[in-house]
């Protein structure tokens, strides 16, 4: 019997050693990988999120978060008159009970809700007698406990207050809120070919010069350091900005899919012109600390031309020592009402762009690491490799990081996104989870 033969270019293309290339992208300038390396690396999203894989071309995700104490109104609530006095000598409503809101899940009967008018923060307390949570109308008492009460419009908030049991009463039970919809992310291919000569090899090896292309072309692709200098590779820099900017997309005919970024999620988006240190805590950082941020976890990355500006909000600031030698300011932390932000430059931010993001909430993930391997040989005076990845990113509770774009401030005109790419699913806007462990 005739065994059927294998080329031999082939088998040693099969024999040779998958070199795993990771360790690599870390010995770059950090300045050019800072985002990726909060977030843990490539594979930072093992632990922190729990994943589903319907398909091999993508991954789901859901939150598992606290259950929500506010929700807001879906139609607007008239201001009732009084009918008389209770025994307490509260008045009595009989109009205006039923309450309308975005998410009844959230209430049971017997909590007292509390509405706040948003001009003079008077708040009116209403106490839930029943919820029909195929309506998500609420039947309340208005005024409860003698709270004035007050017309409210539609998208007005309505959080909860306290809850009252009865004694021997049978207990109200929860409404299960589920996880909401999954989010999706497509796994994106990173591929790049290197071709070396056996003339390059031999003679660029043999005391001629110091040359081997595939090391040279090693630190340009992926980086590392040679002769005491550091080399950041284009793979690294561009998963950095795949990670900030990437648009999702689902795989072709070729299977050509593309990673969403942070930014195609559904994060907060700020365009202002205003940018001082007033304007950045009161409206920035109290806005995420309302959102259900932990600001103790906050990272703020940022364009050398925002930094510079940041630096200016210590000019004029009282400072204990003095040196007439020195002119200038860098300001390397911002103190708020909720801790203190360390703001890092990013050399690959657009000079207009801040990002404030929770590192715990992010993280990619390797369909497989960054590798190279052997391509077969059609001739022995020809060497081919391949370098290649597989990559996806994940974010939970997109209502807790934010994108901001600073106009004026003598900074070059903000363009918007041409296409914006949305996120493939949204969460509910009251909805402020952790991150499933």
């Amino acid at each position: 019997m005739t065994l059927p033969t294998i080329n031999s270019t082939v088998l040693e293309s099969l024999r040779r050693p998958i070199e795993d290339l990771t360790p690599r992208l870390w010995q770059c300038d950090m300045d050019e990988l800072f985002f990726l390396n909060s977030i843990g690396g490539t594979n930072g999203a093992k632990g922190k999120f729990q994943f589903g894989m319907p398909s091999f071309d993508y991954i789901e995700w859901r939150n598992i978060g606290d259950r929500p104490t506010t929700t807001t109104l879906t139609a607007n609530l008239g201001q009732p008159t009084t009918d008389g006095d209770d025994a307490y000598g509260d008045p009595v409503y009989s109009a205006n009970l039923a309450i309308t809101v975005a998410n009844s899940k959230i209430f049971t009967p017997g909590m007292v809700l509390e509405l706040v008018r948003s001009d003079t923060q008077a708040p009116e307390y209403v106490h839930v007698n029943s919820i029909n949570h195929s309506t998500g109308v609420l039947t309340v008492v208005r005024g409860w406990r003698g709270t004035p009460v007050y017309s409210y419009v539609s998208t007005q908030k309505i959080t909860m207050l306290t809850s009252l049991g009865e004694e021997c009463a049978a207990p109200e039970y929860l409404q299960p809120l589920g996880f909401g919809t999954p989010y999706r992310n497509y796994f994106q291919i990173m591929t790049y070919g290197i071709e070396d000569t056996m003339r390059r090899q031999k003679l660029g090896n043999n005391n001629f010069y110091d040359y081997d292309v595939y090391e040279e072309e090693l630190l340009r692709l992926v980086g590392g350091s040679k002769n005491g200098r550091t080399y950041t590779g284009l793979i690294p820099k561009i998963l950095e900005r795949t990670a900030l900017y990437g648009i999702p997309s689902p795989a072709g005919p070729n299977g050509d899919a593309s990673m969403g970024g942070l930014n195609s999620f559904a994060i907060n988006q700020l365009t202002t012109a205003i940018w001082d240190l007033d304007y950045f805590r009161d409206n920035v950082i109290e806005f995420l600390y309302e959102q259900g941020t932990d600001i103790s976890k906050l990272q703020m990355i940022c364009s050398n031309r925002i930094a510079s500006l940041i630096s200016k909000w210590g000019e004029g600031v009282y400072v204990s020592q003095r040196q007439d030698s020195r002119v200038g300011i860098k300001i390397e932390s911002i103190v708020t009402q909720h801790g203190e932000i360390k703001p890092i430059v990013h050399r690959q931010l657009r000079p207009n762009e801040v990002y404030l993001y929770v590192p715990d909430e992010i993280g990619m993930l390797e369909g497989w690491p960054l590798q190279s391997g052997d391509l077969p040989q059609e001739t022995l005076l020809c060497e081919k490799k391949q370098i290649h990845g597989c990559f996806t990113m994940a974010v939970a509770c997109p209502g807790h990081h934010m994108r901001i774009r600073i106009t004026g401030n003598g900074l070059p005109a903000w363009v918007p996104d041409l296409n914006p790419a949305p996120a493939d699913t949204t969460v509910a806007a009251d909805e402020h989870g952790v991150v499933a462990a």
